[in-house]
């Protein structure tokens, strides 16, 4: 307290009660009423005195309950806000301190402000995708300002559903397209009347439809029905360009004759392929008897191929019917897959059996110029040329016959017949072939020597017949018999070689039964 400023005031005040005591005396103011006024004046001055001490008390009782309150709120602000706890720096007066922490107070009711405003705006977007996607929010808790850790869990969840809203709207813009192509592409049917579809093919789908995991099932259960129609429409077109492929491969169409199979799938093209097959089904038919000569041309080139004995090709065409309709078409065809089947499963028996054919009658050929007397002569060195192929060839036919032993005795082949024979037999009655030609050509020579010695003249053979194609070693040219005989000789000769029988199947199978063959047991 300011001493001198109490001294001057009680001088002041001394000062005054003098001068109106002075007054008092010259107004003659004497006994009792000087009395009376002297305790007016004390009461005046100790009540007014009391008064403003009241008033100050209750103003400093205010300067401090306030200081209190503002500790609270700053106290409860740091706390929230995750800031430390600050002390005045300097002991200050009920006044100084009041204005010091009513400062911090409001820097922090500013940044509090600035926080809240910042969190609302994200509460308030999180809410509006949560609203679409169908997700919960944030449980987030605070009594005035969210501290910083529940903003970064607020910014965290909104990421996610950023996310996931990103994630969600491009699925569901794959399968609206999706179903907006497909039904533009094939006729949908009940499917175009449904309200999710209406909502799916307005413009602004992708910025007002929801987003949420149920209405994404919605959405994907009618892409499946929808892809479910569209895949049967492409089943139906594959199929049918696949008949149409056939047709034209049978009919010997291009490319230019016939619809461009090379579209993408629509009802419009379906369409179109049902009408071009019923047509080349139509062209088909009229030219059936083609059809039917041509396979059965093929056919008996297969049998060739396979080394169907005569006995099974005489029994197999004269089952044959002479119609010439679908049936026996079909049947026909059947015949040709399963024989190609037929010949894929033994095809290594037959390239080796081709194999060795070739070599043996090359080495029957090399075998006879050994014994001719143009090459015993010797002249040129022709002999050993002669000598050396002879035994080339000798080596090859062995390793040949060593092979075609080893497939023999694979079960896969062990029940193969050639010309009615298993494959050892058909060797081994080459061989006895070989021997009977060999003494057939001695005998058809002797008469021709005898002659040659008796008038000089050089011996011509009597008997003009060709070697090849009559020895079970050699392959018989498809064509040697011609198609209207309707019968392939076999290549062995039956009046030499014992022919034995194979069991035999029917000719044409009704559609879609399976295949059976007098070799189908391999």
């Amino acid at each position: 307290m300011d001493v001198e400023w109490a001294k001057l005031l009680g001088e002041n005040v001394a000062e005054k009660v003098k001068t109106i005591g002075q007054i008092w005396t010259a107004m003659g103011i004497e006994g009792t009423r000087l009395q009376a006024r002297k305790e007016t004046l004390c009461t005046h001055l100790y009540s007014m005195l009391d008064a403003m001490f009241d008033e100050e008390i209750v103003a400093q009782q205010t300067i401090v309950n306030s200081i209190k309150e503002l500790k609270v709120k700053i106290s409860e602000l740091e706390s929230e806000l995750g800031f430390s706890h600050s002390t005045l720096a300097e002991p200050l007066n009920l006044i100084q301190t009041e204005k010091a922490l009513f400062d911090r107070f409001k820097l922090l009711e500013e940044k509090a402000s600035s926080i809240t405003e910042t969190f609302n705006s994200l509460r308030n977007e999180e809410e509006a995708l949560a609203a679409r996607l169908d997700e919960p929010t944030a449980v987030i808790l605070f009594r005035h300002v969210p501290n910083q850790g529940q903003l970064r869990t607020l910014k965290d969840n909104l990421d996610f559903l950023t996310q996931e809203k990103r994630s969600r709207l491009l699925r569901l813009s794959e399968l609206r397209q999706e179903i907006l192509n497909i039904h533009a592409a094939v006729d949908i049917g009940d499917l175009a009347t449904r309200s999710l579809f209406t909502r799916l093919k307005s413009e602004d789908a992708l910025e007002t439809l929801p987003l949420s995991k149920v209405f994404l099932s919605e959405v994907e259960t009618l892409q499946c029905a929808c892809e479910q129609l569209l895949s049967a429409v492409r089943s139906e077109c594959d199929q049918l360009c696949v008949e149409i492929e056939k047709l034209a491969v049978r009919l010997n169409l291009d490319h230019a004759d016939f619809l461009d199979l090379d579209q993408p799938t629509s009802s419009s093209f379906l369409t179109q392929l049902r009408e071009e097959r019923n047509r080349l089904t139509e062209l088909r038919r009229k030219n059936l008897s083609v059809f039917i000569h041509n396979c059965r041309t093929e056919l008996q080139e297969l049998w060739d191929v396979c080394r169907l004995s005569e006995y099974d090709r005489v029994a197999a065409m004269s089952r044959d019917s002479e119609d010439c309709s679908e049936s026996v078409l079909e049947r026909l065809e059947a015949e040709i897959v399963y024989w190609k089947n037929f010949h894929a499963g033994h095809k290594d028996v037959f390239e080796s059996l081709d194999a060795w054919q070739t070599s043996f009658s090359q080495f029957r050929d090399i075998e006879s110029k050994k014994k001719d007397p143009i090459i015993l002569k010797n002249r040129g060195g022709i002999l050993l040329q002669v000598e050396k192929q002879y035994k080339q060839l000798q080596r090859e036919v062995k390793r040949l016959e060593n092979l075609l032993q080893k497939l023999a005795a694979d079960p896969l082949h062990s029940n193969l017949m050639i010309h009615g024979m298993n494959i050892l037999e058909f060797m081994e009655a080459s061989r006895r072939q070989q021997l009977e030609d060999k003494e057939n050509d001695v005998n058809q020579r002797r008469p021709a020597q005898l002659k040659r010695k008796g008038d000089g003249s050089p011996a011509i053979s009597s008997v003009n017949r060709s070697v090849r194609g009559r020895y079970p070693g050699n392959k018989a040219a498809c064509s040697e018999t011609p198609f209207s005989s309707r019968v392939k000789k076999p290549r062995l000769d039956s009046s030499r070689t014992i022919m034995t029988r194979t069991p035999l199947r029917q000719f044409g199978l009704p559609q879609g039964e399976p295949l059976r063959s007098a070799q189908a047991h391999q």
